[in-house]
């Protein structure tokens, strides 16, 4: 899996960063800088198995690196995303060119001068996990916890239909080259699927957008619409 974390906001940067590290639990965690270890050293940390079975985390700082050496990491994205291990790229600032190949194949957060985050949160991913395995129990309580921090509705369901709509390309595609998902969204959706039937993901899909259409039209809160949905599943 490959994540990315940029933007000149650097305080909210880590914070986030440091956040989805502690969500992921006991895992084998290294920090590289390129100014001092070789891009292969990172292709066999994160292609290779953690010597007790932990998860392996590492995490890549791109700032102050001679620009030829960023851009062969970048060419390795698609590699790192298929690894069940994690790589995170942090940067200061990555151009348009760079970002376009990242974004392709990584989970890409950008932090704009507000500080805000212009991607999910780890509560938003945990809310996704927790709806893959049809958890209504754990959906809730990062749903509450979520929206008591402060996190907007619509990117909770938005960031459920993504996952809705991963689900469904796995479902329709013979394998991961033709679903267009990287190789860790294809194989965690993929092992979801024992859990919906194909009519299961087009009714949630449905439900999700009419309760979203629903409380714009009538007034209603999408907040309890959300909340009514989660625990109907």
């Amino acid at each position: 899996m490959l994540k990315v974390y940029s933007g000149k906001e650097y305080d909210q940067r880590k914070k986030s960063l440091n956040e989805y590290v502690s969500s992921l639990g006991e895992v084998s965690l290294e920090r590289f800088e390129l100014s001092n270890i070789l891009v292969s050293s990172i292709e066999e940390f994160i292609a290779t198995e953690d010597l007790f079975g932990k998860l392996k985390v590492g995490v890549l700082d791109l700032d102050n690196a001679q620009s030829e050496i960023v851009d062969e990491v970048i060419s390795k994205a698609k590699q790192f995303s298929q690894s069940k291990n994690i790589l995170i790229i942090e940067s200061n600032e990555i151009n348009s060119v760079r970002k376009k190949k990242l974004e392709k194949h990584g989970d890409y957060n950008e932090f704009n001068p507000s500080g805000k985050v212009a991607r999910l949160s780890p509560l938003a991913f945990k809310i996704t996990d927790a709806f893959l395995v049809k958890d209504k129990k754990k959906m809730w309580s990062y749903y509450r916890e979520a929206i008591s921090l402060g996190e907007e509705v619509e990117q909770i369901q938005g960031a459920l239909m993504w996952q809705i709509k991963c689900l469904a390309l796995v479902c329709d595609s013979q394998d991961q080259s033709s679903s267009t998902l990287s190789g860790y969204v294809y194989s965690k959706s993929k092992q979801a699927l024992r859990f919906f039937t194909r009519g299961d993901i087009s009714r949630y899909a449905l439900e999700l957008m009419i309760l979203a259409h629903k409380s714009r039209e009538e007034g209603g809160s999408i907040e309890e619409e959300l909340e009514r949905w989660m625990l109907s599943i």
